[in-house]
């Protein structure tokens, strides 16, 4: 068993693909980050942790960090339904079957997407804080401010109001307090943390060698994670969900910038949903959890994956690489 790293071929650009486990027997299990515009390492070192059974797929949206895109200016293929088609290159080019996919935040949302449009392809789904309805977002990031210190809430109120006027310089200053803030409020309330995402909050990524992430960001979301102005805005796929019959597992932090009871009224809308809370987690769950969380989810995740082995095809390892330059 190995892993192998290589590009796909679209009339968009080359996808950078990893698969972990090469030639495992099970379902693959594919990996979609969040964003719109992130980074996919993040979900692959910590669920290949997890799930170590099977094949798993990482691979970078077009446009995002690792992507090799034709123009990085051509904005006019950033949309839901192209990145929903992305996935189902990716899985042509590994000549699978099936896949169960594990989408995180944005990545959640194209997931459950993927499942209606491509019904016969997808065994299963892990949503990690999906995107669903871009207003649901919006309501419960704002209630999650209101939850904060006052000084606290101060501050991202006014950063989010004064963005178009932020300096470089300002806003280097504002990601070292609030950071420091985060640190603190590890030690002090958790309930601070989700508020004080704010890798995302002014949509400035660190990575200046990488600004094809911004741009997708900034595109499609919005300049920070809780005003929404992109073209997102207005995306409500949640009538989409009553049609969905795989099963489903939907997750989020306890004190996520999405609210548990939202993402508990979507399991319940879907044919075949269950739904899982990691304790004292926020946005990004998968992160920093304790052996007892970390395995209380594990259970969960295997849970779901032992429900689709019956409909698996094996693949032998030279097809699961067959289209990878």
């Amino acid at each position: 068993m190995e892993n192998k790293t290589g590009f796909i071929n679209t009339p968009e650009g080359k996808i950078f693909c990893e698969i972990i486990g090469m030639g495992k027997p099970g379902i693959p299990l594919l990996l979609i980050n969040g964003g719109p515009g992130g980074n996919r390492k993040m979900l692959r070192e910590t669920i290949c942790e997890m799930v170590t059974d099977r094949p798993v797929i990482s691979y970078t949206q077009m446009n995002t960090p690792g992507s090799r895109p034709n123009s990085r200016t051509d904005s006019s293929y950033w949309t839901l339904e192209y990145y929903t088609e992305e996935i189902e290159r990716v899985r042509k080019a590994f000549g699978t079957e099936k896949i169960i996919i594990f989408g995180h935040s944005w990545g959640g949302g194209l997931a459950l997407n993927y499942a209606v449009s491509h019904p016969g392809s997808c065994a299963g789904i892990i949503a990690g804080s999906p995107l669903i309805r871009a207003s649901d977002w919006q309501r419960d990031t704002s209630k999650r401010i209101e939850e904060i210190r006052p000084e606290v809430k101060d501050f991202i109120n006014g950063v989010i109001k004064n963005i178009p006027q932020l300096t470089p310089d300002m806003i280097s200053g504002i990601e070292a307090k609030a950071e420091e803030a985060l640190f603190m409020s590890r030690f002090q309330d958790s309930r601070y943390a989700p508020t004080l995402y704010l890798r995302y909050l002014l949509g400035q990524r660190k990575d200046s060698d990488i600004p094809e992430g911004k741009e997708v960001y900034m595109h499609m979301w919005g300049q920070n994670e809780y005003r929404i102005t992109g073209t997102l805005k207005d995306m409500d796929i949640s009538g989409l969900l009553p049609s969905i019959s795989v099963p489903v597992l939907f997750v989020c932090g306890q004190y996520d910038e999405i609210l548990p009871e939202t993402v508990r009224g979507y399991s319940k809308m879907v044919q075949n949903g269950d739904f899982h809370i990691v304790k004292d987690a926020t946005h990004t769950f998968m992160c920093g959890m304790d052996c007892e969380e970390s395995s209380r989810l594990y259970i969960q995740i295997n849970s779901l994956i032992k429900k689709t082995e019956k409909q698996h095809t094996y693949i032998t390892e030279e097809e699961q690489t067959a289209n990878i330059l």
